[in-house]
Formats: C-alpha cells, sequence, structure tokens
C-alpha cells in the first residue's frame, strides 16, 4: 500500500466520555483522541506511536483534517473546551506533532466546534472557531505555510461575542459567494453575507 493511501486511510476519531474522577471531586474527565490505521478493512489503535497524546489530554469537542501548511499531507486541528485549541502537523508519515504554541494565537476562549474556510480567497485554508463560555467566534488566517493569526474583527462588523456551538457555510442569498450562519447557544444566532 503506497503512502498517499496509507495516509488517506487514518481515521481521527475523539470522544467525550464523561466521568466523575471520584466521588468526592466533580471535577469531568474526557477520554483521550484516537488515532485509527485501516489496513484490509481492520482498523488499528495507532495513538500511542502517531500522536502527542500528553498533549490531547483534555476536552476535544471537535476535529478537522485539511492539509493546513499545503505540504500535500493531512494535518489536523482540534477544537478544546478547556484548554487551548490544538494544531497537529503531519510529517508525511502519519506522524503527528504538537505545533500549537509556535503556530497559534494564544486562545483564551473555550471551543466546540472549528471550520475550515478560505476567508481572504488565497488559496490556503484559513480556520473559524466557535467558542462557548463568553467567548466568541474567532478568525484566524493561515499564512499558507501553516501559520496563524486572529483576524477577526476584518471578516465581521458585528461583534461575536456568543456562545458558539456550530457554524455552517452556504451561498445563502444566491451571489455565487459562500454565507455563514453561526449558532448560538445562549442568544440569538448569526447570519452574514459575503461582500463581493
Amino acid at each position: 500500500m503506497n503512502a498517499k493511501l496509507k495516509l488517506s486511510m487514518l481515521l481521527l476519531i475523539y470522544s467525550l466520555s464523561l466521568s466523575c474522577s471520584s466521588s468526592s471531586n466533580d471535577t469531568m474527565k474526557s477520554s483521550a483522541t484516537t488515532l485509527l490505521h485501516a489496513e484490509n478493512g481492520i482498523y488499528t489503535d495507532v495513538s500511542q506511536a502517531h500522536l502527542p497524546l500528553h498533549d490531547l489530554e483534555n476536552s476535544s469537542m471537535d476535529s478537522k483534517p485539511a492539509d493546513i501548511d499545503n505540504d500535500g499531507d493531512i494535518d489536523i486541528v482540534i477544537a478544546s473546551e478547556f484548554s487551548e485549541n490544538i494544531l497537529l502537523i503531519n510529517d508525511g508519515n502519519g506522524y503527528f506533532s504538537d505545533v500549537t504554541s509556535d503556530r497559534f494565537p494564544k486562545d483564551e476562549w473555550w471551543a466546540m466546534d472549528g471550520d475550515f474556510f478560505d476567508f481572504d480567497r488565497d488559496n490556503d485554508l484559513d480556520i473559524l472557531f466557535a467558542n462557548v463560555h463568553g467567548g466568541n467566534f474567532q478568525v484566524y488566517l493561515n499564512d499558507g505555510k501553516g501559520y496563524f493569526t486572529n483576524q477577526t474583527s476584518s471578516f465581521f462588523s458585528t461583534a461575536l461575542i456568543a456562545d458558539g456551538f456550530d457554524m455552517e457555510t452556504a451561498d445563502f442569498n444566491g451571489d455565487n459567494i459562500t454565507d455563514f450562519f453561526l449558532s448560538n447557544y445562549a442568544g440569538s444566532d448569526f447570519l452574514f453575507f459575503a461582500k463581493q
């Protein structure tokens, strides 16, 4: 099996099985992120060897695969509720490194969802995060090499203070440009039309 086919069969599975850590402590604990590899239809857990599990012990709420740094392999972005969001870069053979501190802005919000979209139309993937607990929606712009800056105010005219849970993209007004519907858990949702 060639390397590209192997990479295409890597499956990221995250779970949020919450349990009390003890009868005297109500702290909630999430299960670890898991990476499975398919060979002949059978999945094998390769998390210990392929993921930096010591960095993935907090509450992973959502994960998305994409080629963040335009090097031809699939990287992973993880939205985390009780810690910083995480960026994992693929070495080309399905081994991932945590490069969050070098490539992401310092994140002080708790994210429930993250989606890729080319906000500035420069042919690389940017990220929109939905945050809860009084956070907001945030746009992270990609420089084309997988380094991100927070540019939320450049793309949304309204301050997006909300408990964001989800976002969807579609051409809602029929002008052939992608628009955004943003779901807000604790208030009104948002609908944004893109400018020409």
